[in-house]
């Protein structure tokens, strides 16, 4: 097989790799956001879903993609989370 064929191959490799890395780091913080979520509706823990929230975007501290991503999923569940609380707090 040509030298250059192999080169080729091992890139896409390498890309496919890192692409596959990067959706299961997607799915981790996508499945831990809805876990926390559930747990929540559990619990009515406010401090421990805080907590889990802040240790994922802790989590991914290190790669400013992530933490974003991380970061906008605890801001997308926050107003859910509050109205529930707040119905809680209602409701007592």
């Amino acid at each position: 097989m040509d030298f250059t064929v192999l080169i080729l191959m091992s890139q896409t490799s390498a890309r496919l790799s890192r692409s596959n890395i990067m959706h299961e780091k997607i799915q981790d913080v996508m499945n831990t956001a809805w876990k926390n979520y559930k747990d929540y509706r559990r619990s009515g823990d406010m401090r421990q879903y805080t907590k889990q929230m802040s240790a994922l975007v802790e989590k991914y501290k290190d790669n400013p993609l992530l933490l974003q991503f991380a970061e906008n999923m605890a801001i997308t569940y926050a107003p859910v989370i509050n109205a529930m609380a707040e119905e809680k707090r209602n409701e007592q």
